[in-house]
C-alpha cells in the first residue's frame, strides 16, 4: 500500500532536516510560490498555500495519488517506520485513522514490537494517517468544524463520517515545546460554546409488536416501528430505541429529550441509558446500561451503530438520565434484590467565575444525566453564564463576597429536585453509580458522602478528602465556612442521616491548573479570616496544614508547623479522622528523617540496620501519596 507524507512550509529549517530523513516516500509541501523551487529541489510535489489551514489541507490531501497519507505538522518529528506501519494498520476495514503518540512519558520511541493502540475520536493535532479517498470525502462534508490554524478537533467531522481513529502507542510524535501549549482543550472548549445551537431531531425506534407504549407515544412526533437493523438512520437526527415490553419512566421529559438532541460536544454519537426491571412495582435485580440514543450519519456509522454499537469509542459515548422501565410479568426465581421502586430527580449544581476554558467540557458530561444543571454565576466577565444558558443550565448571578458557602447556598434554596450533587466544573464522576444511588431513594437516607480525590500537580498524587456531596431535599440544607465549606455542620446540627461508606468517588482536577499559587493565597487569607470569625472551628485550621503538606519539599520547621495546625484542628473535632490520619503521616515523617540518619551512619552490617530498613520501608509506604496514573 503506497503512502504519501504531507506537510505545509513553516519552520523552514526543520522541516527540511525531517524532509530528508523522510527521502523514501514521496512527499507534497502547501508553499508559497517563492519557495515551490526549494522543495523541488529537495524531491517535494508542491501544492499552493490556502487562506487558512482548512484549505490547505484540501489542497494537500487532493494531491495526494496513494492509498494512504500521513499529515505532519512543521517541526514534529517520527520514526519513518510509522508511515509504512501506518499504511499497514489503515487496511484493517474499521480503521478510518490513525495518529502516533503524543504521550511521551510512556517510554522509549518503539519499546516494543507489538503494536498497541486504542480506538478514539480525537486525533493528534499535530499528525495523522488516513485513507486518502474517504479523507477527501469527509473533507468535502458541510459538516466541517473551522475555526482553528491547525484544526485540531477535524475529527468530529470524520467521527460523524464514521472514522474513528487508532492511536498506535508504539511510536512517538516529537512535538517542538513552542507547539505543546499552542492549543489546547480550552480551545474546542471556546469554540463549541460559540457556535450556533443546531438540534438534532429526535425520532423513536420501537422494535415492539403492538402500540407503541403511552409515555414513549407522547415524547416522540416520529415514531418507526421496526427492527434497528432495518431502519435507515437519517443524518442529523438522534434515534431513541425501546424494546418490546420497556416504556420511559415518568421522570423523563421532553426537556430532557431535547437536551440530548443538543449536544455541547458534536462528537458524541451516542448515549447510554438506565434500564430497569420492574414487576408490580418493585425494582428487580441491578440497573442495566445498554445504548439507547444514536446519531444518524454517514451509512459507515449507521452500520456500525445497527451491527455492533459497543464499537463506538468510549470518548464518543456520554451517560444519559434517561431511565426505560423494562416491565416483567413474574418474579424471577433467582431475584436476589427487590425493593419498591420511584421516580426520583437530581440536580447537579456548582458556583463558577469565569470557567469558558472548561466549560464545555462539564457540560457536555452533566446536562444529559441531569434533570436539571444549577449554576451561580458570581461574577464571570468571559460570558460563562451566557453560554451555559445557551445549551440548557439554569444561571444564577451572584455578587461574591469572599465568602464560598454563602454563594453555595443560593443553588440550595433554588434547587427544585429532590437530590441534588455538587460537582465542581473542576472535578467528574461516575453518573452511573450516582443514579444507582438516587433510584435506590432509601427513606431513611439524607446525604451521601464521596471521597474527593484532588489531583496534585508538582507531586502528581491524589490528596483524599471526605466530603458530603449528594444530599436529598436540599431546601433543607445549608452550608457554612468562608472557603473550603461543607454541609457537616447542618448535618451534624439537624441529625441528618448520612452514607459514609459509600463507595462514591470525584476526582478533582482544580490543582493542575496554572493559577494554583494564587489561588492558595487567597485562600489561605479566607481560612485566617475564619479562624478569627469562629475560632472554635476546625476546618480553617485543617485546611492550612494540608496546604503545607501539598508542598514538594518541607523542612522540619514547615512539619512542625503543620503539626501545630492539625493538633489544634483535633482538638476542637475530636472525631475528625482526615486530620488525624494527616497528623500521624507528619510525626512519621519525622520518624523517617531519624530512620534515614540511622541508616547513612549505621554499617550494613549493623544488627540494628535490618530492623531499622524494614520499618523504613513501612513508613515510606505510609507516607507516600497515592500516585496518579498516566
Amino acid at each position: 500500500m503506497g503512502t504519501t507524507i504531507i506537510t505545509f512550509d513553516e519552520r523552514k529549517g526543520a522541516l527540511i532536516q525531517h524532509l530528508l530523513q523522510w527521502k523514501d516516500f514521496p512527499k507534497i509541501v502547501a508553499c508559497d510560490e517563492s519557495d515551490r523551487t526549494l522543495y523541488r529541489e529537495l524531491g517535494c510535489e508542491t501544492v499552493p498555500r490556502g487562506m487558512d489551514f482548512l484549505e490547505t489541507l484540501k489542497r494537500l490531501v487532493s494531491a495526494v495519488s496513494t492509498e494512504t497519507f500521513t499529515f505532519i505538522y512543521p517541526g514534529c518529528f517520527v520514526n519513518p517506520n510509522y508511515f509504512l506501519e501506518a499504511a499497514n494498520i489503515l487496511r484493517a476495514p474499521n480503521v478510518g485513522l490513525l495518529a502516533p503518540s503524543l504521550n511521551v512519558a510512556a517510554g522509549p520511541q518503539a519499546a516494543s514490537q507489538h503494536v498497541q493502540f486504542r480506538q478514539s475520536v480525537r486525533v493528534a493535532p499535530w499528525c495523522f494517517s488516513g485513507r486518502t479517498s474517504q479523507i477527501k470525502s469527509s473533507l468535502n462534508t458541510k459538516r466541517l468544524l473551522t475555526g482553528f490554524d491547525v484544526v485540531p478537533h477535524i475529527c468530529t467531522t470524520f467521527a460523524l463520517e464514521g472514522l474513528f481513529q487508532v492511536v498506535c502507542s508504539k511510536y512517538i510524535l516529537q512535538v517542538p515545546v513552542s507547539l505543546k501549549d499552542r492549543v489546547k482543550e480550552a480551545d474546542l472548549g471556546h469554540y463549541l460554546l460559540t457556535q450556533p445551537v443546531k438540534p438534532l431531531n429526535p425520532i423513536l425506534v420501537y422494535t415492539g409488536h403492538g402500540e407503541v407504549p403511552p409515555r414513549a407515544s407522547t415524547l416522540f412526533s416520529k415514531v418507526i416501528k421496526a427492527p434497528l437493523e432495518s431502519v435507515e438512520l437519517p443524518r442529523d437526527a438522534l434515534v431513541f430505541v425501546l424494546n418490546g415490553g420497556e416504556d420511559f419512566d415518568p421522570s423523563v421529559t421532553k426537556e430532557k429529550i431535547k437536551r440530548l438532541c443538543t449536544p455541547v460536544d458534536p462528537a458524541t454519537l451516542a448515549y447510554y441509558a438506565c434500564v430497569v426491571n420492574v414487576w408490580n412495582g418493585y425494582k428487580v435485580g441491578n440497573l442495566d446500561w445498554s445504548l439507547r440514543a444514536f446519531r444518524g450519519g454517514t451509512s459507515r456509522l449507521n452500520s456500525m451503530i445497527q451491527s455492533n454499537p459497543e464499537l463506538i469509542p468510549e470518548d464518543a459515548k456520554r451517560t444519559s438520565g434517561i431511565v426505560i422501565r423494562r416491565k416483567l410479568k413474574d418474579l424471577p426465581r433467582a431475584t436476589l434484590t427487590v425493593q419498591p421502586f420511584t421516580s426520583s430527580s437530581l440536580t447537579i449544581a456548582t458556583i463558577m467565575k469565569n470557567e469558558k476554558d472548561r466549560l464545555a467540557a462539564y457540560l457536555s458530561l452533566t446536562l444529559p444525566f441531569a434533570d436539571e444543571v444549577l449554576l451561580v454565576d458570581t461574577g464571570s466577565q468571559d460570558k460563562s453564564g451566557k453560554y451555559a444558558r445557551k445549551f440548557g443550565a439554569r444561571v444564577i448571578n451572584f455578587k461574591f463576597r469572599d465568602h464560598f458557602a454563602e454563594a453555595r447556598n443560593v443553588y440550595l434554596k433554588k434547587c427544585k429536585t429532590k437530590w441534588l450533587l455538587h460537582l465542581d466544573v473542576d472535578e467528574v464522576t461516575d453518573f452511573k453509580k450516582v443514579m444507582n444511588l438516587i433510584l435506590s431513594d432509601l427513606p431513611s437516607v439524607d446525604g451521601v458522602q464521596l471521597q474527593v480525590l484532588n489531583v496534585m500537580k508538582r507531586t502528581r498524587s491524589y490528596v483524599h478528602q471526605d466530603a458530603v456531596r449528594i444530599i436529598k431535599n436540599p431546601n433543607l440544607w445549608y452550608y457554612t465556612g468562608r472557603v473550603h465549606e461543607t454541609v457537616e455542620e447542618c448535618a451534624a446540627k439537624h441529625s441528618k442521616s448520612l452514607i459514609r461508606a459509600s463507595g462514591l468517588v470525584i476526582y478533582h482536577f482544580g490543582y493542575l491548573s496554572s493559577n494554583v499559587p494564587s489561588k492558595l493565597e487567597y485562600y489561605r487569607k479566607l481560612n485566617e479570616l475564619q479562624m478569627q470569625e469562629n475560632p472554635y472551628d476546625c476546618r480553617p485550621y485543617f485546611n492550612l496544614a494540608l496546604h503545607e503538606l501539598n508542598r514538594q519539599e518541607l523542612t522540619d520547621e514547615q512539619i512542625d508547623k503543620v503539626i501545630r495546625m492539625l493538633k489544634r484542628s483535633i482538638e476542637l473535632h475530636g472525631t475528625f479522622v482526615l486530620a488525624k490520619y494527616e497528623l500521624s503521616r507528619c510525626y512519621c515523617l519525622k520518624a523517617l528523617q531519624l530512620i534515614e540518619d540511622i541508616m547513612q551512619l549505621a554499617p550494613r552490617d549493623h544488627p540494628l540496620y535490618k530492623e531499622v530498613s524494614r520499618v523504613h520501608t513501612l513508613l515510606k509506604d505510609y507516607t507516600r501519596r497515592i500516585i496518579v496514573e498516566e
